[in-house]
């Protein structure tokens, strides 16, 4: 997955380049729910979750097969992101499912 980044200003740029792991989402960018399931799976980026300082993003699609993991992250959190994060060592090395 490649990485874009946009900044409202220099000073926010330059914010993000001294400490990047401060700004950056959880799981290299994947979604949050899908790394607690064990795979990997593409985002929507207006879909995210800022849970203990940390930026989550998540699947969301709209239409007749459509999911929100948003949704289901937000009904427990901390036992998502305790899955996720015991997952994330070996769900890193996986291809994506999207």
């Amino acid at each position: 997955m490649q990485k874009k980044y946009l900044f409202a200003s220099e000073e926010n740029k330059k914010a993000f380049t001294q400490s990047p792991e401060k700004y950056e989402p959880q799981y290299e960018g994947w979604c949050a729910t899908a790394v607690g399931k064990g795979i990997k799976y593409q985002v929507n980026p207006k879909h995210f979750h800022l849970q203990d300082g940390k930026l989550y993003l998540f699947y969301q699609e709209d239409g007749l097969f459509g999911g929100d993991a948003k949704k289901d992250w937000l009904k427990d959190e901390k036992k998502w992101q305790t899955k996720a994060d015991k997952k994330w060592p070996q769900v890193k090395t996986l291809k994506e499912e999207k």
